[in-house]
């Protein structure tokens, strides 16, 4: 296990998410490429992470959290920090599978803060 990675970036229109009120479905794509990291003494130059997903969402805890399930049973909980007709604020996790050569498969966790406008 290698712990907690250095993954940073920031981007703006870094992906979609199409949310229906009346099913409760969604569709969703986050896109956007990392900072350069050094990890474990050696170089990674920035990396792409694309997460498409599709499925059900619903409030948890009182509205205090949005879940997106998706089709393959994929959980992400994001935290609504603000919420209004046209506008949301998410801050959550998401799992994103990673190969690092010399290392192997793993999967990172990423923080992300969702900005979602009309």
């Amino acid at each position: 296990m290698l712990g907690t990675l250095p993954v940073e970036g920031e981007a703006e229109d870094a992906g979609f998410y199409q949310i229906d009120a009346i099913t409760h479905t969604y569709v969703g794509n986050i896109d956007f490429m990392t900072e350069p990291m050094n990890i474990g003494g050696f170089d990674v130059p920035s990396m792409p992470v694309q997460i498409p997903s599709e499925g059900t969402w619903a409030f948890a805890n009182d509205d205090t959290e949005l879940h997106f399930t998706s089709t393959e049973g994929v959980l992400q909980v994001y935290e609504v920090e603000n919420l209004t007709a046209d506008f949301a604020l998410l801050r959550g996790y998401v799992t994103f599978p990673f190969d690092l050569p010399g290392l192997g498969a793993m999967d990172l966790d990423i923080a992300l803060e969702l900005q979602l406008e009309k």
